[in-house]
């Protein structure tokens, strides 16, 4: 969500339920969890007097990379608190004017899509988020992809916090060569 111009990749094998990546995170598949579930997990941190989550995080999340993405600004900055605090950069962009202004200037050069891939709950009031973002020019044109995590914190059911994460890139993969193909088939 922020316009960052990594070229990160994150590998990591593929569970029925989601990803995990090299630190062992899991990352919940968003579209594949029902309110049952949530409402089952609630169920067990009661059970258990775990913190309770927020439970409208996830949909939150949902909300807020699709209003990115499309680019729809009253309804983003609806979703952030008053004083939400936002990276740029080296520096941090307070307050929901501060975003008006950074997010205009930004779609006035670029347009970024952003899709979350899974969240993970880090706590009550923080989940983190695994992006896979492209960034484009005005014309089209593609001018990065990265895969990138941004770390949200949550107050009163909306976002008062971002963070980014970044992720370092997939060691590249020898070419094939073509002298060992030929001497395989001999």
């Amino acid at each position: 969500m922020a316009d960052h111009a990594r070229s990160s990749r994150r590998g990591g094998r593929t569970a029925a339920s989601g990803r995990r990546n090299c630190c062992n995170v899991h990352y919940v598949n968003l579209s594949a969890r029902s309110r049952a579930a949530r409402q089952e997990e609630q169920a067990m941190a009661d059970q258990h007097a775990l913190p309770r989550p927020d439970p409208d995080a996830d949909e939150v999340v949902v909300r807020v990379y699709r209003a990115y993405s499309a680019q729809r600004l009253d309804e983003l900055l609806g979703l952030v608190t008053t004083d939400v605090d936002w990276p740029d950069g080296n520096a941090r962009l307070h307050g929901r004017a501060a975003l008006r202004a950074y997010w205009t200037e930004q779609w006035s050069r670029t347009r970024t899509e952003d899709v979350p891939i899974g969240v993970a709950r880090v706590d009550d009031r923080t989940s983190a988020v695994l992006i896979d973002q492209v960034v484009r020019g005005l014309a089209g044109e593609v001018r990065s992809r990265a895969r990138v995590l941004h770390v949200l914190r949550f107050d009163d059911g909306r976002i008062a916090r971002l963070d980014i994460v970044p992720l370092a890139p997939r060691p590249a993969r020898p070419a094939p060569n073509p002298s060992s193909d030929s001497e395989e088939a001999r």
